[in-house]
């Protein structure tokens, strides 16, 4: 039989031999690219898959980091000076007394003032930078959340999110929760209210952010009183 050199591989071969060979080789190479391919191909995916639950876990985590205050932590205005009360969390216009020096026996009784004016410096916190959209079925809202009271007549609480401009000072109310959308209550209780989606964006680099309070209660009733313990700028998503 006829022998002749391969060129490519520099070495005598038998015609059938060789060729058998490199179709051999062809086929082991082909093999092996694409079991590389779908072995690359599935590592890709299961990279994808971490990195989408880890970016799904951290915003999760990120929606939990809340702002969140006290009432006696704020700062009351010069104007409202001695018409508020504080009890560890609380901040409190009227206060609980005992009457008749029976401790079964209580009122609220309201000062001769009529409002006190408190504000919170607001600081940033990671879910003031998670997107949020407005969408049906799926909407992401931010919240003002008041653990308050608003109890007898005329009671009200009404806390104000203020954005204020670096460069001109000029100042935008971005939230407003108002204690009359809800039932009025001798207890604390939490409520809030919100929008969907964030029609702004926290700019903390040109722009501050502060809560403004207002207690309101009335000089004419005993059964009168407004308070804030805790206050919190939260965001959630509906299902």
């Amino acid at each position: 039989m006829a022998k002749f050199r391969d060129l490519n591989l520099g070495s005598a071969h038998s015609g059938p031999s060789s060729t058998l060979n490199l179709f051999s080789r062809k086929r082991s190479y082909m093999g092996f690219t694409r079991n590389y391919l779908l072995n690359f191909r599935n590592l890709a995916i299961a990279i994808c898959f971490v990195f989408s639950a880890l970016s799904a876990h951290a915003q999760t985590s990120d929606f939990d980091k809340n702002w969140t205050t006290v009432g006696s932590d704020g700062t009351v205005d010069e104007s409202s000076a001695g018409k508020v009360s504080f009890d560890n969390s609380k901040v409190q216009k009227g206060r609980l007394v005992v009457i008749g020096g029976s401790a079964k026996s209580r009122a609220l009784i309201a000062p001769a003032t009529d409002s006190a004016v408190i504000r919170y410096n607001v600081t940033a916190v990671d879910s003031f930078f998670v997107p949020l959209r407005c969408e049906p079925g799926a909407s992401g809202h931010i919240q003002l959340r008041l653990r308050y009271l608003a109890g007898g007549s005329g009671a009200r609480v009404v806390a104000k999110l203020i954005e204020v401009d670096m460069a001109s000072g000029a100042e935008t109310t971005r939230l407003t929760f108002d204690s009359k959308a809800f039932p009025l209550s001798n207890n604390y209780q939490v409520q809030s209210a919100g929008v969907c989606g964030r029609p702004w964006t926290f700019d903390f680099e040109r722009k501050a952010y502060y809560i403004e309070a207002t207690l309101t209660s009335s000089s004419l009733a005993l059964n009168s009183a407004a308070g804030i313990q805790i206050i919190q700028i939260d965001n959630f998503v509906s299902p």
